[in-house]
């Protein structure tokens, strides 16, 4: 499908029509270095629930699914007021816990 030049014949870069060529500068801006290399995100929601370690105080919180633990850790410093490295995420499995890394993403029951 090829765009047909506008009533405006006004010349740009490279002998196109002006609209054109804003078209094709928009295009020429997408190369393997601007498309995201983890390619595209779920945009479904899901809730998680965050659990103090050691209480029953429990919250929760609404997010994409491929939400990562470091979108999650930034968020709640935030709003506490603490720095971000004091906040740690744990997930049980099988018969013990494991410490969820920045680039995990966050799971349902936390």
């Amino acid at each position: 499908c090829v765009p047909r030049a506008p009533a405006d014949h006004r010349q740009g870069p490279r002998g196109r029509p002006l609209a054109l060529a804003a078209m094709a500068m928009l295009m020429d801006k997408i190369t393997i270095a601007t498309v995201p290399w983890f390619g595209t995100k779920s945009h479904s929601r899901r809730d998680i629930t965050l659990t103090v370690f050691g209480t029953a105080d429990k919250l929760t919180l609404p997010v994409e699914v491929t939400t990562k633990v470091t979108e999650v850790r930034w968020m709640l410093s935030q709003r506490l007021g603490v720095e971000p490295e004091t906040l740690a995420f744990v997930v049980k499995q099988a018969s013990s816990f494991k410490k969820l890394n920045e680039s995990d993403e966050i799971r349902s029951c936390t």
